[in-house]
C-alpha cells in the first residue's frame, strides 16, 4: 500500500513542475533540465501504519512557440522513491514519464496544461518474525492531467521597486492502475491481489510573489515566495483485497492521506548569460493534517 500512495504522492508535483517550466511571458524557444529530492510522512493510525519516503530523481523538457504566443513542449524523466513504513515493511517505487505540454498568453492572463504517461515498477517486502519475508514485484501505468490558469499583476514592491504578484487556479489528475502481484518467501504467509485503480483529482489554487533585483555587476535576481492551497476532491480511502496462500480473501486498510494540503515555499532565479537563467526552490507541505513534504529541485533554463 504505502508504493501506491507515494507514487500518486509525488506524480501530483510532478505535474506542477511542467506547468511552472513554461514561458511566463512571451512565448521563447528553449530547453529546461531539473533535479529533484523530497521527503514524505504520512502519520499512521490504530488501525493502519504511516509511512516514511525519499524521492530522487530528475525531469527535462524543450518548448517552442507554435503560433504567436501559443507554445507547446515535451519532456521526460525518472523519478526513484524508496518507503518505509512504520512497521517490518518497505518498498521501492520507480517511474518513467513522458508528458506533453503547452500554454497560451492570452492578454495578461496564462493558461497552460500538461498530459503525461508514465509505467511504475513497484517492489515490497514485508517482514515477519520467526517466518521470513515476503516480496513481491508488479508494475503499474499512470495517466496524468492538468491545468492552471495565471494573472501576473504588478505590485509595489521593496526599496521603491516593483513586484509581481501571481494568483493561479487549476486542478491535477491522477489515474494509477496496478497490475496483480504474489508474495513469495513467507510460506503459508504470503499474499496475493488482483490488479487495480486509484484515482486522484485535486483543484488547487495558490499564489506567488517574486520581485527582480539588478546587483552592481549587472546580474539579475528573482526571489519568490509561494503560497497554495490543494483539495482531494475523490475518494482517500486505500482499500486492497488480498488472498492468503490458502485461498482466503480479506481486506486491507491503508492510511488515507489529508484531503487538505497547505503548501508554501521559496525559490530565486538568476539570469547567468543571454541565453541561461538558473533557478533553485525548496516547498514544504504543512502538517495540516497527518501528511507533511519538503521538496527540493534546482535546474536551469536554455534559450535557444
Amino acid at each position: 500500500m504505502p508504493p501506491v500512495q507515494y507514487a500518486q504522492a509525488g506524480n501530483a508535483a510532478v505535474l506542477g513542475d511542467l506547468a511552472s517550466a513554461l514561458p511566463q511571458s512571451s512565448a521563447a524557444e528553449g530547453a529546461w533540465f531539473r533535479g529533484i529530492g523530497g521527503f514524505t510522512s504520512l502519520n499512521g493510525s490504530s488501525t493502519a501504519p504511516g509511512f516514511t519516503g525519499e524521492t530522487g530523481g530528475f525531469l527535462a523538457g524543450y518548448d517552442r512557440p507554435v503560433a504567436g504566443n501559443i507554445y507547446l513542449g515535451v519532456a521526460g524523466g525518472y523519478l526513484h522513491s524508496n518507503i518505509d513504513e512504520h512497521s517490518t515493511s518497505n518498498g521501492t517505487e520507480s517511474s518513467a514519464r513522458f508528458a506533453l505540454y503547452g500554454g497560451a498568453v492570452l492578454g495578461p492572463s496564462l493558461v497552460a496544461a500538461t498530459a503525461g504517461y508514465a509505467h511504475d515498477w513497484l517492489d515490497t517486502n514485508r517482514g515477519i518474525a520467526g517466518i521470513g519475508t515476503a516480496s513481491e514485484s508488479h508494475g503499474g501505468n499512470e495517466a496524468t492531467v492538468a491545468g492552471q490558469w495565471s494573472l501576473p499583476l504588478t505590485i509595489h514592491g521593496l526599496s521603491g521597486g516593483t513586484a509581481t504578484l501571481t494568483p493561479k487556479v487549476g486542478f491535477q489528475f491522477v489515474h494509477l492502475s496496478e497490475d496483480s502481484f504474489a508474495d513469495s518467501g513467507a510460506g503459508g504467509f504470503d499474499l496475493s491481489a488482483s490488479g487495480h485503480g486509484t484515482d486522484s483529482f485535486q483543484p488547487y489554487l495558490g499564489a506567488t510573489v517574486a520581485q527582480k533585483f539588478t546587483t552592481d555587476s549587472g546580474a539579475e535576481i528573482t526571489p519568490e515566495l509561494r503560497l497554495g492551497y490543494a483539495y482531494e476532491a475523490l475518494a482517500n480511502s486505500r482499500l486492497l483485497t488480498v488472498t492468503t496462500a490458502s485461498g482466503f480473501n480479506f481486506p486491507v486498510t491503508g492510511i488515507a492521506p489529508s484531503r487538505s494540503q497547505c503548501t508554501t515555499g521559496i525559490g530565486v532565479a538568476m539570469v547567468a548569460g543571454p541565453n541561461l537563467s538558473l533557478y533553485a526552490d525548496y516547498d514544504v507541505t504543512l502538517p495540516t493534517g497527518n501528511t507533511t513534504a519538503q521538496t527540493v529541485q534546482a535546474g536551469l533554463r536554455w534559450r535557444l
